[in-house]
Protein backbone atom coordinates (compact mmCIF):
# COMPACT_ATOMS: atom_id res chain seq x y z
CA UNK A 1 0.00 0.00 0.00
CA UNK A 2 1.55 3.38 -1.28
CA UNK A 3 0.55 6.60 -0.79
CA UNK A 4 -1.84 7.84 -4.16
CA UNK A 5 -0.94 11.42 -5.37
CA UNK A 6 -4.09 13.46 -7.49
CA UNK A 7 -2.38 15.50 -9.93
CA UNK A 8 -4.26 18.85 -10.82
CA UNK A 9 -5.60 19.12 -13.91
CA UNK A 10 -4.44 22.14 -15.86
CA UNK A 11 -6.86 25.19 -15.70
CA UNK A 12 -8.95 23.14 -13.21
CA UNK A 13 -10.55 25.08 -10.47
CA UNK A 14 -7.90 26.94 -8.29
CA UNK A 15 -5.30 26.80 -10.78
CA UNK A 16 -2.72 29.56 -10.82
CA UNK A 17 -3.44 30.17 -14.94
CA UNK A 18 -7.33 29.81 -14.17
CA UNK A 19 -6.94 32.60 -10.95
CA UNK A 20 -4.85 34.62 -13.95
CA UNK A 21 -7.61 35.15 -16.02
CA UNK A 22 -10.28 35.71 -13.92
CA UNK A 23 -8.02 38.38 -12.66
CA UNK A 24 -7.01 40.00 -15.85
CA UNK A 25 -10.81 39.88 -17.11
CA UNK A 26 -12.15 41.69 -13.67
CA UNK A 27 -9.58 44.31 -14.56
CA UNK A 28 -10.50 44.84 -18.15
CA UNK A 29 -14.14 45.28 -16.82
CA UNK A 30 -13.66 47.50 -14.58
CA UNK A 31 -11.08 49.42 -16.80
CA UNK A 32 -13.56 49.19 -19.71
CA UNK A 33 -16.01 50.85 -17.76
CA UNK A 34 -14.05 53.57 -16.10
CA UNK A 35 -13.42 54.61 -19.84
CA UNK A 36 -16.95 54.43 -20.67
CA UNK A 37 -17.93 56.54 -18.07
CA UNK A 38 -14.51 59.05 -18.49
CA UNK A 39 -15.78 59.49 -21.85
CA UNK A 40 -19.15 59.96 -21.66
CA UNK A 41 -19.34 62.33 -18.57
CA UNK A 42 -17.80 65.27 -20.71
CA UNK A 43 -20.62 65.39 -22.87
CA UNK A 44 -23.24 65.30 -19.78
CA UNK A 45 -21.46 67.81 -17.93
CA UNK A 46 -22.24 71.64 -18.14
CA UNK A 47 -19.33 73.33 -20.32
CA UNK A 48 -19.38 75.10 -16.61
CA UNK A 49 -19.78 72.74 -14.53
CA UNK A 50 -16.33 71.37 -13.49
CA UNK A 51 -17.38 68.01 -11.21
CA UNK A 52 -15.23 64.91 -10.05
CA UNK A 53 -17.28 63.43 -13.21
CA UNK A 54 -15.76 65.71 -15.11
CA UNK A 55 -12.42 65.57 -14.04
CA UNK A 56 -12.25 61.44 -14.69
CA UNK A 57 -13.42 62.35 -18.09
CA UNK A 58 -11.16 64.75 -18.76
CA UNK A 59 -8.30 62.43 -17.42
CA UNK A 60 -8.75 59.70 -19.62
CA UNK A 61 -9.37 62.26 -22.82
CA UNK A 62 -6.11 63.31 -22.10
CA UNK A 63 -4.40 60.04 -21.67
CA UNK A 64 -5.77 58.28 -24.39
CA UNK A 65 -6.15 61.13 -27.09
CA UNK A 66 -2.88 63.32 -25.92
CA UNK A 67 -1.85 62.66 -29.16
CA UNK A 68 -3.87 65.10 -31.17
CA UNK A 69 -1.54 68.05 -29.04
CA UNK A 70 0.75 67.37 -32.41
CA UNK A 71 -1.27 67.65 -35.27
CA UNK A 72 -3.21 70.73 -33.32
CA UNK A 73 0.14 72.62 -32.72
CA UNK A 74 1.26 71.65 -36.58
CA UNK A 75 -2.04 73.16 -38.05
CA UNK A 76 -1.72 76.03 -35.24
CA UNK A 77 2.12 77.07 -35.86
CA UNK A 78 1.43 76.72 -39.66
CA UNK A 79 -1.35 79.19 -39.45
CA UNK A 80 0.51 81.26 -37.99
CA UNK A 81 4.32 81.14 -38.94
CA UNK A 82 3.37 79.73 -42.76
CA UNK A 83 4.01 76.04 -43.63
CA UNK A 84 8.20 76.17 -43.65
CA UNK A 85 8.13 76.86 -40.23
CA UNK A 86 5.05 76.64 -38.85
CA UNK A 87 5.59 72.52 -39.42
CA UNK A 88 8.74 71.68 -37.56
CA UNK A 89 8.23 74.04 -34.74
CA UNK A 90 4.06 72.81 -34.24
CA UNK A 91 5.79 69.26 -34.24
CA UNK A 92 8.21 69.79 -31.57
CA UNK A 93 5.58 71.63 -29.63
CA UNK A 94 3.55 68.89 -29.97
CA UNK A 95 5.38 66.77 -28.73
CA UNK A 96 5.81 68.41 -25.94
CA UNK A 97 2.21 69.05 -25.40
CA UNK A 98 0.90 65.44 -26.25
CA UNK A 99 3.73 63.75 -23.36
CA UNK A 100 2.49 67.13 -20.71
CA UNK A 101 -1.00 66.26 -21.78
CA UNK A 102 -0.88 62.18 -21.08
CA UNK A 103 0.86 62.88 -17.87
CA UNK A 104 -2.09 65.75 -16.70
CA UNK A 105 -4.32 63.03 -17.46
CA UNK A 106 -3.01 60.59 -15.42
CA UNK A 107 -2.54 62.63 -12.81
CA UNK A 108 -7.01 63.66 -13.34
CA UNK A 109 -7.50 60.23 -13.31
CA UNK A 110 -5.53 59.55 -10.02
CA UNK A 111 -7.16 62.89 -8.01
CA UNK A 112 -10.63 62.95 -9.46
CA UNK A 113 -12.30 62.29 -5.88
CA UNK A 114 -10.21 64.98 -4.49
CA UNK A 115 -10.91 68.74 -5.46
CA UNK A 116 -7.79 70.14 -6.13
CA UNK A 117 -7.16 72.11 -7.86
CA UNK A 118 -10.06 73.84 -6.46
CA UNK A 119 -13.89 73.21 -8.37
CA UNK A 120 -12.24 70.70 -9.83
CA UNK A 121 -11.18 73.49 -12.62
CA UNK A 122 -8.57 71.78 -15.35
CA UNK A 123 -4.76 72.21 -14.96
CA UNK A 124 -4.35 72.56 -18.91
CA UNK A 125 -5.64 74.60 -21.55
CA UNK A 126 -7.12 73.29 -23.66
CA UNK A 127 -9.30 71.20 -21.31
CA UNK A 128 -9.59 68.26 -23.63
CA UNK A 129 -7.68 67.22 -26.66
CA UNK A 130 -9.61 67.92 -29.60
CA UNK A 131 -10.52 71.69 -28.16
CA UNK A 132 -6.79 72.08 -30.25
CA UNK A 133 -8.60 71.88 -33.48
CA UNK A 134 -11.55 74.51 -32.17
CA UNK A 135 -10.26 77.90 -33.65
CA UNK A 136 -10.69 76.23 -37.21
CA UNK A 137 -13.87 76.34 -37.52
Amino acid sequence: MGFVVHAREPGGEGSPGRRDRHFLRTVRTLLAALLVIGLLSPVAASATEYTPARKVGRGFSNTLLGIFAIPGYMAKETKERGPAVGLPIGFGMGIGWMVATELVGVWEILTCPFEFPKGFRPIIEPEFPWEHFDEFE
